[in-house]
């Protein structure tokens, strides 16, 4: 019997093309991320080609002798159908839509779909770049290596001197109150003699000296009523009620 002439392998591509949009619709209806997918939205298929619906009822054998097979398109088809089903499975797909069994199920694409992504670049471009890099490492070999000094060491530096809190003042002694009293009295600075006999009648200090100084001032200035008023208190602080008594009223009279 005549043998049945062999289905020409150029529709290869085609079927390829047409079973790569159909899958990657299911994929894509499963949640697939888009950039994962090779075929744009509207040119993926919601049913199966014709190939794929063939292999799901497979014919009656013939008796007639089988044709030569055509260059390795039926190969390329399952690959691509077990890469794109196995990638429909991760994403959920149930398994009775699948037709590939789960271990027949590839995990990377196969070899023309590899190379459909990755475009070879032209030879000159690659000579181009090897010229590039052998230039480049001829530049580094060429240039002198930089010597690095380690960092000099800082200069250790001087702790600041302690200084020394002032101390207060110490207070001038009597003694010295009562010379520096006499000479501001001797100078007609009344207000600062007088201040400075205050503060020595208050620690009952010199209170005798203090009476004698007063009462001759008082010859120079009769009519001065604090100077009266200073000496009733150093009479107070010695008991000299009578005498303190008098000279507080000496200076009330001067206030009338």
């Amino acid at each position: 019997a005549p043998e049945a002439p062999a289905e020409p392998a150029a529709e290869a591509p085609a079927s390829e093309d047409d079973a790569l949009a159909w899958l990657e619709g299911l994929a894509a209806k499963q949640g697939a991320p888009a950039e994962e997918l090779l075929t744009s939205e509207e040119a993926r298929e919601g049913a199966p080609p014709e190939w794929v619906a063939e292999a799901e009822t497979p014919a009656e054998p013939v008796a007639e002798a089988p044709a030569e097979p055509a260059a390795e398109a039926p190969a390329s088809e399952d690959d691509a159908l077990a890469w794109l089903e196995g990638l429909a499975a991760k994403q959920g797909a149930p398994a009775e839509e699948l037709l590939t069994p789960e271990e027949a199920r590839a995990e990377t694409p196969p070899e023309w779909v590899a190379e459909a992504e990755t475009p070879a670049e032209p030879a000159a471009s690659e000579a181009a770049a090897a010229s590039t890099a052998a230039w480049v490492s001829e530049s580094d070999e060429a240039a002198p290596q930089a010597i690095v000094e380690p960092p000099a060491e800082a200069a250790p530096q001087p702790s600041p001197a302690k200084v020394k809190p002032e101390k207060k003042r110490a207070r001038a002694s009597d003694d010295e109150q009562l010379v520096a009293a006499r000479a501001a009295l001797e100078a007609g600075n009344l207000a600062e003699a007088l201040k400075l006999y205050a503060k020595l009648v208050r620690r009952k200090r010199h209170l005798e000296a203090i009476v004698e100084d007063l009462e001759n001032a008082l010859t120079r200035y009769p009519v001065e009523v604090d100077l009266w008023q200073a000496l009733g208190d150093a009479y107070m602080r010695l008991d000299r009620l009578r005498e303190a008594l008098d000279a507080y009223n000496q200076a009330e009279a001067l206030l009338r």
